[in-house]
């Protein structure tokens, strides 16, 4: 197959084979190890960094390098779903010359249907991306304050579909203050991310990015707070006590904090919430 991609995301060009398909004799490097075939149709990675933004780009090239795509799949019969999608596989038919349907790796991408003219194809995709809540605490997983090096877990749900049917896997990003600092292919669902090392005093801004198969994209965006919490005290345990001991203390944290003592283990007395910070 020899044509380019346009700006709609379809494929456009001849087609040496009937019914669709792509026809692999035209991939001169179908058959070198570690080449893939969907770089090679049209210059993909470089038709789509011209046409098209990186962010939506990247999923797709990102796969076929990870996954050391060797071909292509055409769902001319809508075997894999009720539309005809391409797929990436990990093998080609010494017969057919074209990527088959047991041996796909990843899909399905929308890139046009074969057959002549270029286009993204039609369809209804529905995604949504919302903050998850914990299975086991029922609490959600996007906490509001953190202590400076204590856990900052966060989980966020998310799904996808094209006409009703599951697009499969996804890309998500996430940033802390506009910093990327993971990416990540991820399955439908629940996914969960360990902020612990990255959150910093004040006020750290967290953005959670997935985008699908098709390059649709949900952001998700809010504050965790980092809190430095401290507490100190000038009580002198060298010293011996009878009776009652005071105890002063000084807490250090702008945020509500509950102070509670154990004496050998055991809790004593009832905890104390503190709203002040750096007082006895």
């Amino acid at each position: 197959m020899i044509g380019k991609i346009n700006q709609q995301g379809g494929i456009s060009g001849k087609l040496t084979s009937g019914g669709g398909t792509n026809d692999h004799n035209r991939l001169t490097n179908r058959d070198i190890e570690d080449q893939h075939p969907i770089e090679a149709i049209t210059g993909l990675a470089e038709a789509l960094g011209s046409k098209l933004d990186s962010e939506t780009a990247m999923p797709l090239i990102e796969d076929a390098v990870k996954n050391k795509a060797k071909g292509l799949f055409f769902d001319v019969n809508k075997e894999l779903s009720r539309k005809s999608y391409w797929y990436l596989t990990s093998e080609i038919d010494p017969v057919t010359k074209m990527g088959t349907k047991e041996s796909v790796i990843s899909g399905p991408y929308d890139l046009g249907a074969g057959g002549g003219g270029g286009g993204g194809g039609s369809g209804v995709t529905e995604m949504t991306l919302s903050v998850a809540t914990d299975p086991e605490t029922g609490k959600q997983m996007w906490p509001m304050y953190v202590a400076v090096g204590g856990s900052c877990v966060i989980g966020v749900n998310w799904s996808s579909t094209r006409d009703g049917t599951p697009t499969g896997r996804g890309t998500m990003y996430v940033y802390v203050d506009g910093k990327i600092i993971e990416t990540r292919t991820v399955a439908q669902g629940l996914v969960k991310f360990d902020l612990t090392d990255y959150i910093v005093s004040g006020e750290n801004k967290i953005e959670v990015r997935v985008v699908d198969t098709y390059s649709n994209t949900k952001n998700y965006i809010d504050l965790v707070s980092g809190i430095t919490l401290k507490l100190s005290s000038n009580f002198e345990d060298a010293k011996s006590y009878t009776g009652d001991v005071t105890f002063t203390y000084i807490p250090t944290g702008s945020i509500s904090k509950s102070v509670y003592f154990i004496v050998d283990g055991v809790q004593y007395g009832q905890p104390e919430i503190v709203e002040s910070t750096g007082e006895v």
